[in-house]
């Protein structure tokens, strides 16, 4: 029954196994945070909402155990319905221990995270327990935020988390999606999926498939040439076929300072994004700085 899980959902299973007390929902999010920063590599990224730290990618993991009978929910509390010591057994004493000291600080502080305790650019404003919509400013208290920039970014290998808190940690407001179909079996990353998180995130979302490449045209990439010879007759398409909307980009990063576009490829060169940005610094006359986040 087990085998069918990852480690990371045995690990929350044994979460709540080693622990001599009931974890309410509300703490679960700040425990596993915690707990992430003493990982080398984490099990899960997080963003900041409500001023306390969430994962999309956790609370999806913690409704699969749910659903599958692993674990129960029992008055606000999370309860484990899988009595194996083999799972406790998979946490170290000293990770027990740190995960109960963690528990009772949240115990006596029903706060949790205050705001105060991250970066201001992470802080999202609420209202009655809502997130409310930032207005879009150009200037800010950072001098480097007042330049005009567009970013790349590729979500091949990365969480929906840890994607969505590159977005919030380099300022952006606009995500454009440039992919010709945007459907994932990586969780989160989906167009409905995507924009119905970066609106939580306060970041607006812009799908423009008619910057995609067809599938069809990447079955065959092997080398570098492959490569070379589809941007070469994509770029020559989008330059006598897209120009309008290369232009309604340009204008819509002069208005809102710093934007991202998106697409799967980790690496900017093996991708089309890198066309459009060469596009866009060159119609923009170099006005608008183009960085590919890794």
């Amino acid at each position: 029954m087990l085998k069918r899980l990852i480690y990371r959902q045995k690990f929350i299973i044994a979460l709540l196994i080693s622990q001599d007390k009931k974890i309410d929902k509300s703490s679960m999010h700040d425990i596993v945070y915690q707990f992430a920063q003493r990982q080398k590599t984490p099990f899960y990224s997080f963003v900041f909402l409500n001023s306390k730290p969430f994962s999309f990618q956790l609370n999806k993991d913690i409704l699969y155990l749910l659903m599958r009978g692993y674990i129960s929910s029992e008055h606000g509390n999370w309860i484990p319905e899988v009595k194996n010591e083999s799972i406790k057994n998979s946490m170290k004493s000293e990770d027990i221990q740190f995960i109960k000291s963690i528990s009772n600080k949240l115990d006596n502080d029903k706060n949790g995270f205050s705001k105060n305790k991250m970066p201001r650019f992470l802080q999202l404003a609420t209202k009655n327990g809502e997130l409310i919509p930032k207005k879009h400013t150009k200037k800010s208290l950072c001098p480097e935020r007042n330049k005009i920039s567009l970013f790349t970014i590729g979500y091949e290998g990365k969480s929906i988390d840890y994607f969505l808190n590159q977005l919030m940690s380099n300022g952006i407001r606009l995500l454009i999606d440039v992919r010709n179909n945007p459907l994932s079996r990586k969780y989160g990353f989906s167009s409905k999926q995507l924009s119905k998180f970066c609106k939580y995130i306060n970041i607006d979302y812009l799908h423009l498939p008619e910057l995609g490449i067809a599938s069809s045209l990447r079955k065959k990439l092997v080398t570098v040439s492959d490569y070379k010879n589809l941007f070469l007759a994509y770029k020559s398409r989008i330059s006598q076929n897209c120009e309008n909307i290369i232009l309604k980009i340009i204008k819509e990063a002069k208005d809102l300072n710093r934007i991202a576009m998106t697409c799967f490829e980790a690496d900017y060169r093996f991708c089309h994004r890198s066309i459009i940005a060469e596009l866009i610094e060159s119609k923009s006359r170099n006005t608008i700085s183009i960085k590919h986040l890794a």
